[in-house]
């Protein structure tokens, strides 16, 4: 009878002292560190072999050396050489700018330790930030086949790392890696972002990186320096909010573990019907909200963002919102997000491009429309603060779903109107349409759009949500709406002296077919007062 188990050559004593030997080597001998001399030069795990770096920017490196009998760094990559001098164990060199192109070698060394990293390519970099819309995987998204239609599919990259927070700025990532398109592996990749890739891929041809750093069910608290959450009167809500959690750890204690009695429950109904236990959440991961918490303020930023902002990057794409969707935060987002925004590209020293991805549709058509709020804090910002890109998305959205699972179009939709706006790529849209005035025309009134590309329209009449709000600030519906190239005309509706119009105020719309489009791209809600 053959043994169940996997069945191995026999190994000569030679063989087995030589792997012994190998093996403590490595235990005793880091990369870059020899084990003879003890010397060490080491980098953050964001410069790997399989990495991608920016092009047409200065590539700065830099990490640690001591021991090495050198106090200067080296490195070379495609014919390209700079130094850097070691102080106080630390050292930083900035190569030349390069073109896209790959795969290439980097040579870094300093006296007797070196390091070789392979397979890397130049092209473009793009961090992908926000909460659990952001990091949701193509393994969960329901419209893969979109991508079959792409064309021009070369490399693309991602930079995973581990869920952990900081109390302070980190320079090395924590368990940081980049991951190559091998198998299954991006079957957990973020589904905007991959598709993101893919589209701006086809048109421009180069390598792309993702650095992921969304984390689920994250406050914007969670992504700014801790200057500016403790400091700054635009996070004073938030603070508050804080504080609270600390004064009061008994309540946040008995809120965690009724989360966890209420799936032990869940878990002992599968089990008991033979199916496998509910998958856990974060809040049993990560235990209570508090100062142990890594959903903490602060503590992704300084895990999870800080770590890059020595390193170019083509932009950032950005989907969050969602946890700020209560009364006590929507009048605030709008500045939160505006400082945020400041903050990062302080941090960067550079006015890094801002995809900002609207909140999807979700909840009930005439519940407490709250994400309208957020909606439009978030059009507020693209509108008022350079080089913000907004994306809509309500009409990809699921009413019962916050997680709504067309990802893959979403992040086609983002990466073409980057295109447009970031890349300057002919024929592709740059802005979605925007209303710009709305003023009366007897007793009609006119609302007046830019950035509408061909002609705005509806398959039906998208009369059920266009509002117009009376003198008393009541809201009533728009009697018949007209769409007339760029323009929309609500007939008959001005007699009340009405004072704003407004257009998909929901949480959710009933039925896209009832939406203002131009070509592809939805028309996002609005709020504009009537001129006279």
């Amino acid at each position: 009878m053959k043994s169940p188990y996997r069945q191995f050559p026999r190994l000569g004593l030679p063989f087995l002292f030589a792997l012994l030997a190998l093996t403590q080597s490595l235990a005793a001998s880091p990369p870059g560190q020899s084990a003879s001399s003890g010397s060490r030069l080491t980098l953050p795990s964001l410069f790997a072999s399989g990495m991608v770096l920016q092009r047409d920017h200065p590539i700065m490196l830099w990490g640690e050396a001591a021991g090495t009998g050198a106090d200067t760094v080296t490195a070379s990559l495609n014919g390209h050489r700079a130094q850097g001098q070691v102080r106080d164990g630390s050292w930083s060199l900035t190569l030349p700018a390069l073109p896209a192109g790959g795969p290439y070698a980097l040579d870094i060394s300093c006296g007797e330790a070196s390091q070789k990293l392979t397979d890397i390519y130049i092209g473009d970099v793009w961090v992908l930030a926000g909460q659990s819309n952001m990091s949701f995987s193509l393994r969960g998204a329901t419209d893969l086949s979109l991508l079959d239609s792409l064309s021009g599919h070369g490399v693309i990259r991602a930079f995973q790392q581990d869920m952990a927070g900081s109390d302070t700025p980190l320079s090395d990532p924590v368990k940081g890696a980049w991951v190559t398109e091998r198998g299954s592996n991006t079957s957990f990749w973020s589904a905007i972002g991959y598709a993101f890739a893919r589209a701006v891929q086809v048109h421009t041809g180069v390598p792309i990186g993702l650095i992921h750093t969304a984390i689920p069910g994250t406050s914007i608290s969670s992504w700014v320096p801790n200057d500016t959450f403790e400091h700054s009167p635009v996070f004073a809500p938030w603070r508050k909010q804080w504080q609270a959690i600390l004064d009061n750890p008994e309540h946040e204690q008995a809120r965690y573990e009724a989360v966890c009695a209420a799936w032990e429950k869940e878990a002992a109904a599968a089990a008991a019907k033979g199916k496998p236990a509910p998958p856990q959440s974060l809040t049993m991961r990560f235990g209570p909200r508090g100062p142990e918490n890594p959903r903490r303020p602060c503590a992704f930023f300084n895990a999870r963002v800080a770590p890059f902002t020595r390193l170019a990057i083509a932009g950032i794409i950005y989907y969050q919102g969602e946890n700020e969707a209560t009364p006590a935060f929507t009048s605030y987002y709008a500045d939160a997000l505006r400082s945020m925004i400041t903050e990062w590209r302080q941090c960067w020293h550079a006015s890094v491009p801002f995809v900002l991805i609207q909140l999807s549709g979700f909840g009930k058509e005439d519940a407490q429309a709250t994400w309208p709020l957020i909606r439009e804090a978030q059009s507020e910002v693209a509108d008022s603060v350079p080089d913000v890109l907004l994306i809509p998305s309500i009409d990809l959205g699921d009413p019962a779903d916050i997680h709504p699972t067309r990802k893959v179009a979403l992040g086609l939709r983002a990466g073409e109107l980057t295109l447009g706006r970031f890349y300057s790529y002919p024929g592709a849209p740059s802005a979605v349409p925007q209303a710009t005035s709305a003023t009366l025309d007897g007793d009609d009134i006119v609302i007046a759009f830019k950035h509408v590309s061909g002609s705005l329209g509806a398959a039906n009449s998208p009369a059920r949500y266009f509002e117009i709000q009376q003198q008393n600030g009541s809201w009533i519906p728009a009697k018949k709406v007209l769409v007339q190239g760029d323009k929309v005309r609500l007939s008959g509706s001005a007699s009340a002296k009405p004072k704003a119009v407004r257009y998909l105020w929901v949480n959710w719309p009933a039925d896209n077919a009832d939406l203002l489009f131009d070509g592809d791209l939805p028309v996002p809600p609005f709020q504009i007062e009537i001129g006279r």
